[in-house]
C-alpha cells in the first residue's frame, strides 16, 4: 500500500454503494496500512486531519479507524483529537468507530483510554462509551 493509493480507497468510500463492510477493510488495513509505512506527519496525519472534517460518513470514520491495527504505535493524541471532534454526532457508524477504536487501543494502553473515557463521559454517546469501555470493564480496570 502505498500514500498514492489513497485517491482510490478515498473515491471507493464516496461511492454510493459504500457502506460499512466495504468502508472497513479500507480503513483499518488499506489506509492504516499506508499511515504506518509512509510519512505520518508530512501526509497521512495532514490528510487523516482533513478527513475527519469531511461530510461523508465513511470518510469521517476512516479517519478514526485507520489507526485501529497499529497498538504501540498508535498516534493516541490525534485519536483522542478526532475522537473528540466527532463525539457530539448522531450518525451511528461514527459513534460506533469511535467506541471500537477506544476499545482496541485500550488494550495496548488502557490507562489513556480510562482517563479519556472518564473525562468524556458526559460527552460522549453512551454507544461509543460502552463499547470503548467493554474490554477495560470485562478485565475489570474500570467499572460501567
Amino acid at each position: 500500500m502505498v500514500y498514492e493509493s489513497l485517491g482510490l480507497y478515498e473515491d471507493i468510500l464516496r461511492d454510493e454503494c459504500c457502506w460499512w463492510d466495504f468502508c472497513d477493510p479500507i480503513a483499518t488495513t488499506m489506509v492504516g496500512r499506508v499511515a504506518l509505512d509512509d510519512d505520518w506527519e508530512g501526509r497521512v496525519e495532514p490528510l487523516l486531519r482533513q478527513w475527519i472534517q469531511d461530510d461523508n460518513r465513511w470518510i469521517r470514520r476512516t479517519a478514526i479507524l485507520a489507526q485501529l491495527k497499529h497498538k504501540t504505535r498508535t498516534h493516541a493524541d490525534v485519536l483522542f483529537d478526532f475522537c473528540e471532534q466527532r463525539m457530539h454526532e448522531k450518525e451511528f457508524f461514527i459513534r460506533k468507530a469511535i467506541g471500537w477504536a477506544l476499545r482496541e487501543y485500550g488494550k495496548t494502553n488502557p490507562k489513556a483510554v480510562i482517563a479519556f473515557l472518564q473525562k468524556h463521559k458526559k460527552e460522549l454517546s453512551p454507544l461509543s462509551y460502552k463499547e470503548g469501555s467493554r474490554i477495560l470493564v470485562k478485565l475489570g480496570k474500570m467499572k460501567a
